[in-house]
């Protein structure tokens, strides 16, 4: 397998769940670490249709924890974001030339770019 190859892969998986490409596109241009608990909320009420202030804590609560062990991790180790898992803190993702459309028209080439760097 090329390396190329493999990058796309990479790119593939990383955008392959809706809660990943919601992160990418929600922390895109933030320069300051946003709690956990806010980017779980923000998902919640763009899924429902509401504002993240209406979201239960339940809620926000069920997508926090998914996101702290599922997610954000796999982000962080593909070098695309940095999740501090101690203060439960995301910081915005690294790489300028990934800020596309990422819920309706995911850019996997150069996603693939930047997983390869």
């Amino acid at each position: 397998m090329t390396q190329r190859h493999t990058a796309r892969d990479r790119a593939h998986t990383l955008l392959s769940a809706t809660e990943r490409r919601f992160v990418l596109s929600h922390l895109n241009g933030q320069a300051k670490p946003e709690p956990l608990s806010s980017v779980a909320a923000a998902f919640v009420a763009w899924q429902e249709g509401e504002r993240p202030t209406d979201v239960s804590y339940d809620e926000q609560r069920e997508v926090a924890v998914v996101f702290h062990h599922v997610h954000l991790p796999m982000l962080g180790r593909a070098g695309v974001l940095d999740y501090d898992s101690d203060d439960r803190a995301v910081t915005a993702w690294r790489h300028d030339n990934l800020h596309d459309r990422w819920l309706d028209d995911p850019p996997v080439d150069r996603l693939a770019k930047a997983v390869e760097e």
